[in-house]
Order: structure tokens, then C-alpha cells, then sequence
């Protein structure tokens, strides 16, 4: 996977580091195997992450529509696989979108990214406020990666802002308790007290889920057409085979 940021970064190509990888960083989760990212949506960044998966070997992995930025600006992922960097470790699994769930603007997010260090150099990734509205998705296991993000940003930086962000985004009531409860009485002061009960919390969830449900299903509708009329690209298709065909 080293070859693969290295063959983004050769080629100029924006990006940030998202999802499980990022959590990993953050501290939140300990385990991703994806490697997700999210790029720039221009036209010109788009043709230089073609370059650069090409550079390094990429195939479509599964369910990728054709790789071109109409499908990436309508919130498509693509998956591919990496070439390992050396003999006998797998390939990597490298998914991309141009468009992510329920974040503002690439641009946005793009300067509010952190640089960390990792096994395969210093990479922008997203920030713990927007990596926490990625992982509101249907998933269950990821509200758990939510809430522990919030635990690990407040103890990074123990303000009254941020512990309100940490309350909205800890999904489960002792938590949200034990963070009201500890706050200092200045932070409370004004606020409503917010959903402490478990069925509270667990509405709170749920609603999360189903926004996450609505923002998917266009985009899976669209890529199940895709596929009753055979238009997703073939599993194992080199990218710079498909590019040239």
C-alpha cells in the first residue's frame, strides 16, 4: 500500500485518509482492513488518481461502476485491489469516493485535515469532527468507533465545545452520562440536558441509521441497474486497461 500513496502524492493527487484507517489512527478503533480516501472532485484530480492507480497496478475489485467523475460526483465508491509491496503479504483493498455522506466540502474538510504520521508517511487525514459524521452509517459496530472518536478528540482537547460534540456523538447512555455528569458546572450551565436514557439514546441511533439508509439508496438503486445491464467494470480489469479500451 506504500507504493500506492506514494504514487498519489508523485502524481499531485488531493485526497484525505477516511473511515477505518482513520479511526485507527485517531485511536478510536483498532483494526480496519480497507483503505478508504476520499479525493478531490475536479475533473483534473480525477484523470491524476487514474494516473497514479494505474502507476501502481490497481484492479477493480467489485460492484465499480465505470471510472468516470459524473459516477463519483453522484456519490459512487469505487474498490480496487493493490499490488502487495512485498512478496508473499496480500494485496491491499483500496476504496475512493468524490463524494462522501453528510460532510461539507471537500474543501472544506480538506483544511481542517490533520497530517499523521503512518506506516506509509505522513497523510492528510479528515478530521475527527467530519470522520465522525462519515461513520453514522447503518452499521452498528461503527457507532461504537463513533463514540470512542469523541472519547479520544475531548481528552486531545478538553473544551466546552468540545464535550458538547462529544455528547452528541457518544451512543450510549452510561457515556453520555458520565459526560454530563463530570463536566465542569460551567460547560452545563444554559444547556439542556441532553437524552440520557437507553431507549433515548437508542432512537438517537436509529434515526442515524435510517439517515444513512435514504442517503444510499439512489446510489445503490442506481448501481444495481448498473449491473443488470452488465455496465460495472469486470473484477481483476487492470484500471489502465480500462482507461485504454
Amino acid at each position: 500500500m506504500q507504493s500506492c500513496f506514494r504514487a498519489l502524492e508523485r502524481r499531485r493527487v488531493r485526497y484525505l485518509l477516511i473511515s477505518g484507517q482513520a479511526a485507527v489512527l485517531y485511536g478510536a478503533s483498532t483494526f480496519s482492513e480497507d483503505v478508504d480516501v476520499w479525493v478531490a472532485p475536479s475533473a483534473a484530480n480525477w484523470l491524476r488518481l487514474l494516473d497514479a492507480l494505474g502507476d501502481c497496478n490497481a484492479r477493480v475489485y467489485k460492484l465499480t461502476p465505470p471510472l468516470t467523475l459524473p459516477y463519483a460526483r453522484r456519490g459512487h465508491g469505487f474498490h480496487f485491489t493493490i499490488p502487495p509491496d512485498a512478496v508473499g503479504d496480500p494485496p491491499g483493498y483500496f476504496d475512493v469516493m468524490a463524494v462522501v455522506p453528510r460532510c461539507p466540502p471537500f474543501s472544506t474538510c480538506a483544511c481542517r485535515a490533520r497530517h499523521l504520521r503512518t506506516a506509509w508517511g505522513t497523510l492528510p487525514v479528515v478530521h475527527p469532527v467530519h470522520l465522525a459524521l462519515i461513520k453514522r452509517t447503518r452499521r452498528l459496530a461503527d457507532y461504537d468507533t463513533v463514540s470512542a472518536l469523541a472519547q479520544v478528540e475531548l481528552r486531545r482537547e478538553p473544551s466546552r465545545r468540545t464535550w458538547r460534540w462529544a455528547i452528541a456523538n457518544t451512543f450510549d447512555a452510561e457515556g453520555r452520562r458520565e459526560l454530563w455528569g463530570t463536566a465542569p458546572a460551567t460547560w452545563r450551565a444554559g444547556l439542556r440536558r441532553p437524552t440520557m436514557t437507553a431507549a433515548g439514546v437508542a432512537r438517537d441511533l436509529e434515526r442515524a441509521r435510517q439517515a444513512d439508509r435514504e442517503y444510499w439508496r439512489d446510489i445503490v438503486a442506481e448501481l444495481k441497474t448498473l449491473e443488470r445491464r452488465g455496465s460495472l467494470i469486470p473484477e481483476g480489469t487492470l484500471v489502465r486497461d480500462w482507461r485504454t479500451s
